[in-house]
């Protein structure tokens, strides 16, 4: 869609998307199937809860997509500022 609809190229388009899931093989295999993006092992209901699966690479994305705040973020504070910002 971003490609058709914004004239992006492939590669920017998967760089523009991100994806989390809490099982690293469900993350291997949508890297693959994508053949790119941010997709990463973390819990994006609790961004800053560290899960045992996830590499410091995963961890430090996470810290990046929801800040390093150690006050609890959720998804939707995410969100809101998100909506605050456009």
């Amino acid at each position: 869609m971003k490609i058709v609809h914004h004239g992006m190229r492939e590669a920017d388009a998967l760089m523009d998307i991100y994806g989390i899931d809490i099982m690293r093989d469900n993350v291997e295999l949508c890297r693959l199937r994508l053949g790119g993006g941010m997709i990463v092992v973390g819990d994006a209901l609790q961004p800053m809860r560290r899960l045992p699966e996830q590499s410091e690479e995963d961890r430090r994305a996470m810290l990046a997509l929801f800040g390093d705040s150690t006050e609890p973020q959720t998804l939707f504070d995410f969100a809101d500022e998100e909506l605050a910002v456009s």
